[in-house]
């Protein structure tokens, strides 16, 4: 009888361990919940950075400028209004500045002889024909793109994750004046900044910036991401022929 009375009380003794493990587990599921939700959001931002530099990187296979897209110029550096002067051509074959002779990297011309421009700063947007439009750089600025994440691609696509997140891109020209160095006569150039010195008038230096927003509370969400880039007015080369 000793025997049977020492099996029950341990037989008790393991299912008060096992109510007691029981309902710490509970108490712990909120939290788990928690944690779960929260590499949630963090798995979506990090797709979400992931389609920003793919964005991003699609946007700097462009051409420069509009007028670089149209087949009348030919693929050149263009002419701008607000540049370093030290950029400027400085002589008859319309060399820049630091260019070698053999090069073949001049300004653009028109087939009337005029020199080829940038665009201004009000141009810049998608191109409102609609027929040419993201076949520049600046056509992207102020574009929206939501990014949406799918859950089962399988369901005809409708199970998206969360398509509160959305890309901002903002183009513009920085200024291209050395910090130190002369384009002329120096081998080393040193520069500011340029995403702190935006102007209006076109210079050399195109700025793209991409930025995530979203309308969600959530705080893992809710943080500042921007990538940025810059792309310069250096124009196209062109093959010579070599004299055998």
């Amino acid at each position: 009888m000793k025997n049977i009375a020492n099996h029950k009380a341990v037989a008790m003794i393991e299912l008060i361990f096992a109510i007691v493990i029981m309902a710490i587990a509970l108490m712990s599921a909120p939290m788990l919940i928690h944690q779960s939700v929260k590499s949630s959001f963090v798995g979506m931002q990090q797709e979400s950075i992931n389609t920003l530099s793919s964005h991003l990187s699609l946007i700097l296979t462009k051409e420069w400028d509009e007028v670089n897209a149209d087949t009348q110029f030919d693929p050149s550096i263009l002419v701008v209004d607000g540049g370093d002067a030290k950029l400027e051509v400085v002589n008859e074959d319309r060399y820049r500045a630091g260019t070698f002779n053999p090069s073949k990297r001049t300004f653009a011309t028109d087939n009337g002889g005029n020199k080829a421009k940038a665009s201004l700063t009000g141009s810049f947007g998608e191109d409102g024909d609609g027929t040419e439009k993201f076949n520049d750089i600046d056509d992207y600025d102020e574009n929206k793109a939501v990014v949406s994440i799918f859950g089962d691609t399988t369901s005809g696509g409708s199970d998206y994750v969360d398509n509160q997140i959305e890309m901002l891109t903002t183009v513009s020209y920085g200024g291209d004046s050395t910090d130190s160095g002369d384009y002329n006569s120096d081998s080393k150039l040193v520069f500011n900044h340029p995403f702190n010195d935006t102007q209006d008038a076109s210079s050399n230096i195109k700025l793209i910036s991409v930025q995530l927003t979203t309308q969600s509370e959530a705080s893992e969400l809710k943080k500042n991401i921007r990538l940025s880039a810059f792309a310069c007015n250096i124009g196209n080369y062109s093959l010579s022929i070599r004299d055998f």
